[in-house]
C-alpha cells in the first residue's frame, strides 16, 4: 500500500501532469447540458429564436432535453456533430494518452527513480481518469437536477437521473478501454489506434465483410446484432430515456472493472523499454510488429487494388490470402536487408 507521503507525492504528480487534459476534458463533457444552458443566460438570451411557439419560461430547458431525452439522435455535439466524435472520442483519447505519456525517455526516468512501484502507478492514474469521468457526471446531474427545481422545465429529475445512470457506464467503459489499449502498447501514436479498434471494431467488422466479402445475409444479420448490442457508440447514439436497455449499464460497469484488472496485471509484468528502445508493442519489438502489420496491409491492399484491374471474384477472400503472401515476402526482404546493412 502508498504510505500517505508517497501516496500524496504520486496524486500530485498526476495532478500536475495531468491538470489541462482535465480541464479540457470537463469542458466537453459539460458543455451541452451546462456551458449552452449557462451562455445563453451569461448573454440574457436564454429563449433563442428556434423556441418560437414555445412558453418563454421552459424555453431553456429544450437545451437541456436534447441531452437527457433524446427524441431522434443524441445531440450531444461539440465539435463534429456526432456522439462518437464530440464525447465518446475524447473520452477515450485521455485513457490512452494517460499512460502513453509515460513512454518518454525524462518520465520513464523519473518514475524509476521514484519511491513508487508500477501496481501503485497505474491504480493512480486510472482512479484519476476514471474519477473525473465521474465527476464530471456528477456536477451535469446536479445541474440539469437544481435548475428543474428552481425553473420550469419540461424534463423531470427522474429524466435526469435515468440519463446519468445510462450515459455515465458509457462513458467509463470507453475511458477503460482506451487506458487498457495504452498498457500493451509501448508508442503512443500505436496506442491510440489500438483503443480507436477496440472501440470501433463491431462497426468495422461489419463494414469489412460486407465491403470486401460475399457473405450470407444470416451473417450479415448477425453481424449487425454484434453492433447493435456490443457498440457503444450506437448505445449513446440510441439512447431513448427510461425506454433504454437497461441491461447494458451494469454490464458496462463490468466491464470497466475487468479492464482495470487487466490494465495493472499486464502494466505491472511488462517494462516500458526493451534493451532501451521504446516498443510499439510491450510484448514484442518493432521487427515483430512488422511481421503483423505488413502481412495486413498488404491483403487489405490487395483486395482495393485487384477490383481496378481485373474482374471481381465471386469472393475477394483468395485476394486477401495472396495480398498477405506478398506482404509475407515483402517484409522478409526488408528484414533481411536491413539486418546486411548493420552487419
Amino acid at each position: 500500500m502508498l504510505s500517505v507521503n508517497s501516496s500524496k507525492a504520486l496524486w500530485w504528480k498526476e495532478w500536475r501532469q495531468n491538470r489541462w487534459w482535465l480541464l479540457i476534458l470537463s469542458t466537453i463533457l459539460t458543455w451541452k447540458p451546462i456551458g449552452e444552458v449557462a451562455l445563453k443566460f451569461l448573454v440574457n438570451d436564454p429563449y433563442p429564436a428556434e423556441w418560437k411557439g414555445v412558453e418563454r419560461s421552459i424555453a431553456w430547458s429544450y437545451e437541456v432535453l436534447e441531452v437527457i431525452v433524446p427524441s431522434n439522435y443524441v445531440k450531444y455535439s461539440f465539435l463534429f456533430n456526432s456522439p462518437s466524435l464530440d464525447l465518446l472520442l475524447p473520452v477515450l483519447l485521455f485513457g490512452v494518452w494517460l499512460v502513453a505519456q509515460e513512454r518518454t525517455p525524462d518520465t520513464y526516468s523519473f518514475l524509476s527513480a521514484a519511491p513508487f512501484t508500477r501496481d501503485q502507478i497505474i491504480t493512480v492514474k486510472f482512479l484519476l481518469g476514471a474519477g473525473s469521468v465521474l465527476a464530471a457526471m456528477i456536477f451535469n446531474l446536479l445541474f440539469v437536477l437544481v435548475m428543474q427545481l428552481v425553473l420550469p422545465a419540461v424534463y423531470s429529475s427522474m429524466d435526469g437521473l435515468l440519463w446519468f445512470a445510462f450515459v455515465t457506464p458509457i462513458l467509463l467503459v470507453t475511458f477503460a478501454i482506451g487506458f487498457f489499449a495504452a498498457t500493451w502498447t509501448g508508442h503512443p501514436i500505436v496506442a491510440g489506434i489500438a483503443a480507436l479498434g477496440l472501440f470501433f471494431w463491431p462497426i468495422l467488422l461489419r463494414k469489412f465483410a460486407m465491403s470486401y466479402f460475399e457473405v450470407n445475409y444470416w451473417v450479415i444479420k448477425v453481424l449487425w446484432e454484434i453492433e447493435r448490442n456490443i457498440s457503444l457508440d450506437h448505445a449513446l447514439h440510441w439512447y431513448r430515456g427510461s425506454s433504454g436497455p437497461w441491461w447494458k449499464p451494469p454490464l458496462f460497469l463490468v466491464v470497466t472493472v475487468i479492464l482495470f484488472f487487466l490494465s495493472r496485471w499486464i502494466f505491472v509484468r511488462n517494462p516500458f523499454e526493451n534493451n532501451g528502445q521504446p516498443q510499439l508493442l510491450i510484448w514484442g519489438t518493432t521487427w515483430q510488429l512488422g511481421a503483423i502489420l505488413i502481412p495486413i496491409a498488404g491483403g487489405i491492399l490487395a483486395m482495393i487494388v485487384y477490383p481496378i484491374f481485373f474482374t471481381r471474384l465471386h469472393t475477394t477472400f483468395p485476394i486477401f490470402l495472396a495480398g498477405v503472401v506478398l506482404g509475407l515476402i515483402a517484409y522478409r526482404l526488408w528484414r533481411n536487408s536491413s539486418q546486411a546493412k548493420e552487419t
